[in-house]
């Protein structure tokens, strides 16, 4: 009898989940926690083996219940990396450890499949919007990733048998030949970090989705011509630097509003960068940070939360710069 006493349900403890190996540690904190019984988490370990099985007969068209050890690891990442796209897609840790529990993993493996179609789906949405909000500028490595290694990554995505690799198809395939053009190299002024395969694609373009609405808040030409002074100063061809262009702007636009200069201006003089040394030498590292994060709070153009996520990882070099009388050399001057 328990009296009218209930009794406590099992808690999971989430710093023992991790989403890049989320079916594996939820069902072992499960287990540990004592939400998941020691005969349930064998069952889903039998299960799992026995769909690997299944995984192999399909990629060896039935000619074969075994293939090499190296093909065998990747097909049971490939297994994981779709049930956990069905689970991670709940939202919930005990929604997803009850589905792990009352559900086969041939039947997570179904619906893990459906969720990565409908994740493949969104990315080529964001690929969409992305183009859409194009910043005009004649930068290589930026319109390659929208035009050419993007849309080939998607093209070469394997849901099957490699959903948790990112690979252009086979060169016979490619719309475009050269590998080189298949490389996603630009780079994002907030790196995706810990996801793989199309989480990874879809999550890049989130970032670069929110750098874009920044950028052309501020209209095409100002960037434009933005970019146009920095490759000038640099003595490189238009075409040719590896730099995120959303940053040019975000740090010129949180210096131009710190200066109180014209709403919604780019543009900085030397003057400008003189007045704004000064001013930020005078006051510790702490104080320095807590104006400038101050500024990149109040800039009203892009996504408000990613423009303070991309100066915090700015904010060591700014201090530098302003330590070292080297601001200039980080702001577009002209």
């Amino acid at each position: 009898m328990n009296y009218g006493i209930e009794r406590k349900q099992p808690e999971l403890n989430p710093k023992n989940i991790r989403n890049s190996a989320y079916l594996s540690s939820l069902a072992e904190e499960g287990v540990r926690c004592g939400a998941m019984t020691g005969e349930e988490y064998q069952n889903l370990q039998f299960g799992l083996y026995k769909q690997l099985g299944e995984m192999i007969s399909m990629y060896t068209q039935g000619e074969s219940t075994s293939v090499m050890a190296e093909t065998a690891s990747e097909l049971a990442l490939a297994l994981t990396y779709n049930i956990d796209a069905y689970l991670l897609s709940l939202g919930n840790h005990y929604t997803a450890l009850e589905e792990i529990r009352t559900k086969t993993p041939d039947v997570l493996y179904v619906k893990g499949l459906q969720s990565v179609k409908l994740l493949v789906f969104e990315t080529t949405s964001l690929l969409v919007k992305a183009r859409r909000m194009r910043v005009n500028v004649p930068n290589y490595e930026y319109n390659n990733a929208l035009d050419t290694a993007i849309p080939e990554l998607l093209r070469g995505y394997d849901i099957k048998f490699a959903p948790h690799r990112l690979n252009p198809p086979p060169e016979r395939k490619r719309r475009n030949r050269r590998y080189k053009d298949t490389m996603l190299d630009y780079p994002l002024a907030v790196p995706v970090v810990g996801a793989i395969g199309i989480h990874y694609l879809k999550s890049y373009l989130i970032n670069l989705c929110s750098e874009n609405k920044f950028c052309l808040d501020f209209g095409q030409l100002a960037i434009a011509s933005l970019y146009k002074r920095f490759c000038d100063v640099l003595g490189e061809s238009y075409d040719a630097p590896i730099v995120n262009i959303y940053t040019l702007a975000l740090l010129n636009a949180l210096f131009a509003d710190y200066l109180k200069k014209e709403h919604g201006t780019l543009a900085l003089t030397d003057d400008d960068i003189d007045v704004a040394q000064k001013l930020l030498l005078s006051f510790s590292p702490e104080e320095r940070a807590s104006i400038l994060r101050k500024c990149a709070a109040r800039l009203y153009c892009g996504d408000t939360d990613y423009n303070i996520r991309a100066f915090e990882r700015l904010l060591p070099a700014v201090n530098n710069a302003i330590e070292n009388n080297a601001l200039g050399r980080l702001l577009v001057v002209g």
